[in-house]
């Protein structure tokens, strides 16, 4: 189920002790949370295609944050290999937000993407619906803080908010899977 701003809002209230945080607000906070402290954490996926001229620098997404895997167009397995390098002799290389290849070749990267910003409270939160309560701390947090700059209660809020974020990453993280296709391996019995 898609978790909207509105119901962030709603949780957040909810845990401020009596107060409501109000919509104008709560969007702003929202936002940073998802853009500058879940980004990384949150590790939202999309693929994009790179058309790749050998040697030569390739524009990435400009919300590429990580890449987790490519894709050589035509093969059905994993484009592995290191970075170019200190001697630029690895299989890719990526720097200031390009890529680029020894080869020309057509690509498609699946990487996690810097999340969106909200534009409404009625908009779908750009992460993984069980960061909801973990987003919605950060919202009481800010709301308490916003109010007394002092507020142990925000203080306790965002060590709340730092455990349920980081059960949560671990949570999605060993859900996650390494490469887009499952891959087994068969050995045999040592006797």
């Amino acid at each position: 189920m898609a978790v909207t701003g509105t119901e962030i809002i709603t949780t957040a209230s909810s845990l401020t002790e009596g107060d409501t945080v109000d919509n104008t607000n709560g969007l702003i906070w929202i936002n940073e949370c998802i853009i500058l402290d879940l980004a990384k954490v949150a590790k939202a996926e999309a693929t994009a295609s790179i058309s790749a001229t050998e040697d030569t620098f390739t524009d990435l997404p400009s919300d590429f944050l990580e890449m987790y895997e490519i894709m050589e167009s035509g093969k059905t397995y994993p484009y592995w290999g290191q970075k170019y390098g200190a001697f630029y002799d690895g299989l890719y290389d990526i720097r200031n937000g390009q890529i680029r290849f020894p080869k020309t070749a057509t690509f498609t990267i699946y990487y996690y993407k810097i999340p969106a910003a909200l534009s409404a409270l009625s908009s779908t939160i750009p992460t993984n619906d069980r960061f909801k309560y973990v987003i919605a701390i950060w919202v009481a947090k800010r709301h308490k803080f916003y109010y007394d700059e002092n507020s142990q209660g925000a203080k306790d809020m965002m060590a709340q908010y730092t455990y349920w974020r980081d059960r949560v990453a671990a949570e999605l993280g060993a859900l996650r899977p390494t490469t887009t296709s499952p891959k087994t391996v068969r050995k045999q019995a040592w006797r």
